[in-house]
């Protein structure tokens, strides 16, 4: 297959950097405009997750000062430290499910690299996560802030991480839907949804790391792409998050969710 050329690549980040925060899964979508492109399913999924870098990156400068404060609280034992809980909870319950989880799809896909059977899972996962966060929305009340967050919140969110390993799976759409439904305020949710995907983002590409990966031109400009939009996305997306009822902020990801997953069904 000739590679995609730059410009193809471009979009790609692009995409990424916006459907990431969306219940979209921007791994789904990309994995399978790759595969169209000509890319056996395991190798346009690997490349989707590499992708993701960009976001990493995105995350990193745009909280900056949380992680600072974190890393500092570590290390001399003050504050309060319940945000690094969280996120060394969050991680540890992410790969306890998502390790497995992984190695069981990516076994299963390289034995039946069908593209149609790729496409109508991708569809059907995403149907699941409209239907986790319009569940979510009806349990959250909002009552709660960063400052309450206790061990329960890392691990059962970290356990819905884990399963955004799966293509049509939204990562944001279920740890969002997770921490409501630990009536978590939204805007906190969100914020802390963030925060732990670095090390999930991290782990992904571990696990799709083979060696012989190519950080070639094309490459280069999908993760500065998906920096770029992430960055903006992001901020976007907390300051929507802060002026809409949390029902219809739910809502809002659920239908989005629902709606790509009936064109993915369509197109199978």
């Amino acid at each position: 297959m000739a590679e995609p050329n730059l410009l193809l690549y471009l979009l790609l980040g692009a995409v990424q950097g916006l459907v990431e925060w969306f219940p979209l899964s921007s791994s789904g979508q990309i994995s399978l405009t790759l595969q169209t492109a000509g890319l056996p399913p395991v190798e346009a999924l690997s490349t989707a997750l590499w992708i993701h870098f960009g976001s990493l990156l995105a995350i990193l400068v745009r909280f900056r000062a949380d992680f600072t404060a974190i890393i500092r609280s570590s290390a001399s034992g003050s504050g309060d430290g319940r945000t690094g809980r969280f996120l060394v909870l969050g991680t540890i319950f992410t790969a306890l499910t998502g390790i497995p989880v992984y190695l069981l799809f990516f076994e299963w896909f390289s034995n039946n690299p069908g593209g149609q059977v790729f496409t109508l899972l991708v569809g059907m996962l995403l149907v699941i996560t409209g239907a986790v966060l319009i569940i979510g929305s009806r349990m959250a009340g909002g009552m709660r802030r960063i400052s309450n967050l206790v061990w329960l919140d890392g691990a059962l969110t970290g356990m819905a991480q884990g399963f955004a390993v799966l293509p049509g799976i939204s990562r944001s759409g279920f740890t969002v839907a997770a921490l409501l439904g630990r009536r978590l305020e939204k805007a906190d949710a969100l914020k802390l949804s963030f925060l732990l995907d670095v090390p999930a983002i991290l782990g992904a590409m571990v696990l799709t790391y083979e060696g012989d990966l190519v950080f070639t031109l094309p490459m280069a400009g999908a993760v500065a792409a998906a920096f770029v939009v992430s960055y903006y996305a992001m901020t976007a997306l907390i300051d929507f998050a802060r002026k809409i009822d949390l029902s219809r902020f739910c809502l809002i990801y659920g239908s989005l969710a629902a709606g790509a997953a009936i064109v993915q069904i369509l197109l199978a």
